[in-house]
This record gives structure tokens, sequence and C-alpha cells, in this order.
């Protein structure tokens, strides 16, 4: 609620993948994957039916008590804006009532958006027939990003970032590279980061792929330099380039300390701009981290 508090459009996609996993491992029910697709049969739909309509009321009670702490009048607006497709027989496997996206009502959602409501979607919806279909949430979440040309896309899981081939944190990814790091990833990381190269081939400029189990990940990978998650981005979000007069306030806030120890000779603000095109600086997320004059 505080990203939309501060003017940030926001479309929130549920997601009930580990509640249905846990649900099945204790009922002792025969599940298949195809591709990390889960095969959906009526038995299984009905309960997770139950699941998504119960987080529904969960997530709608603590948006409602978010609204009265903060005095919001911001709206949760539900609705068809997702159209279904069944996957049907696919690579000889019968999917049942698994399906895929068909459409995203960009224009409804938008019209929610521009009025200050948060969008809330769910991982089922119908196809023109009416029939009900389990989708895969990171599906949902990448094809209504890429319909809304949205400027990021953030995937929440249990595992908080991709790593290397040593386990490190992998920081930042471009598209073309995910192939080179997929197999150090488990099944889960596999699923984002397909989505994530879905929506950045698509359009979207920047994915970012973060852990739930850390308080503030959100703030603390778009407010920080240093993140805590994986950008994946077809530009990278650090860049070099020639000063501009717009980057006078920043670039006499990173010089002035340097200025008061004596490392460096002051510049009036005149000088500065005079001398601009001399500076080259690194950008990163409109933010200076460095200059330097050549």
């Amino acid at each position: 609620m505080l990203l939309n508090a501060l003017g940030v459009h926001l479309v929130l996609v549920q997601s009930t993948r580990h509640t249905i996993d846990s649900y099945i491992r204790e009922q002792s029910i025969a599940n298949t994957h195809h591709r990390h697709r889960r095969i959906t049969d009526e038995t299984l739909l009905k309960r997770i039916i139950e699941l998504v309509c119960k987080n529904e009321l969960i997530f709608r009670g603590l948006h409602t008590r978010a609204l009265h702490r903060n005095r919001s009048r911001s709206s949760l607006i539900l609705g068809n804006f997702i159209s279904a497709k069944p996957l049907g027989i696919y690579e000889g496997i019968d999917h049942k009532l698994t399906g895929s996206v068909r459409r995203v009502d960009a224009g409804g959602i938008r019209r929610q958006l521009d009025a200050g409501s948060v969008v809330y979607l769910d991982h089922l919806a119908h196809s023109p027939a009416g029939e009900l279909y389990n989708l895969a949430s990171e599906e949902v979440a990448a094809e209504t990003a890429v319909a809304l040309q949205a400027d990021k896309l953030i995937l929440m899981g249990e595992t908080p970032y991709c790593v290397d081939q040593k386990g490190d944190r992998v920081s930042e990814l471009a598209p073309s590279l995910i192939g080179t790091i997929r197999s150090n990833q488990n099944d889960e990381l596999k699923r984002r980061l397909d989505a994530a190269e879905r929506a950045v081939r698509g359009g979207v400029e920047r994915c970012h792929l973060l852990g739930t189990g850390l308080d503030g990940a959100i703030l603390t990978e778009l407010m920080t330099t240093e993140g805590n998650g994986t950008l994946v981005a077809s530009q990278s979000a650090v860049s070099v380039r020639q000063g501009r007069i717009d980057d006078l306030p920043g670039l006499i806030h990173l010089l002035a300390p340097m200025e008061e120890n004596g490392m460096l000779l002051q510049r009036s603000r005149d000088k500065l701009e005079a001398e601009i095109n001399h500076f080259y600086v690194i950008e990163q997320d409109g933010r200076i981290l460095g200059s330097a004059a050549l």
C-alpha cells in the first residue's frame, strides 16, 4: 500500500502454488506436472478455487486494514481481466483443466489504475465459452505486464535471487544470459526466470526476482543501489555517459564531501555548468554514483 500511496500503479497477481503443493502432500493426492505446468483435473480445480477464494478474502481484509490505518481511499478491484484458453494435449500430454492466457484486458486494467485503484488478479480464468481453467501465476503476471507495457515486473518467491555456478548471488542479468545460469537454479526460480525473459523481451523494461522471506524486500530492491534480488533487464541499470546540465544537483552533492576535506578543488556552480561536457558520470536508476572530469 505504501507504493500505491506514492503514486505507483499496482497490479497484484495471487499465487497459491505452495499452498496447493502442501494440500496435495497432506492428502497424498497423485498430481503430475509437465514442463513446470500442473495437470489440473476437476477434483483438484475445486480445491484450487477454495484456496484462491480464501486468499482473496484474506488479502481484502489486509487491504481494508491498511486503508483504515493510512486513511487512504484506494479501492481494490477484482474483475475478469484475463481470458483463458485450454492447453489441451501438448507434447502428447492431456493438460485437462490447465490453461494459458488468451487475452489481457489492458484497457480495462488501465482505467482502474488511472482512477487510483489497485488491481488484483488470480490465476483462475474463464475461456470465451465460460470454461474455468487453472493458469500459471507467473504467466498471468508476465502477460499482464507485457499487455500494459509496465515499467517493472516484480516476481516474488521463496528463493530470493539467482545464483551463479559458485552459488553467489547474481544481482543483474541480461535476457541473453539467462540460458547460461538457468541450470544453476531450482524449479521455482526457473519458472520465474522464464516469466522474466518473456516480459523483458515483450517490452517490459525491468523484472525483479525477489524473496518473500525478507521484510521490506521490495523497498530495499527499488530504493537502494545494492538491492537484494536479481534484476533482469535488456539494458544495464548502471551506465556511463557524458554529463548533462540536469546532472548538476547530483554532481554537486557527490563532490561536496571531497571538496570539504581538500581532496578536490572547490568549483562554483557556474564553473561546473561551464565544464559539464568534460564530466562523465556513472548512473544507476537515475542516481549518480560517481564521476570523472576528462
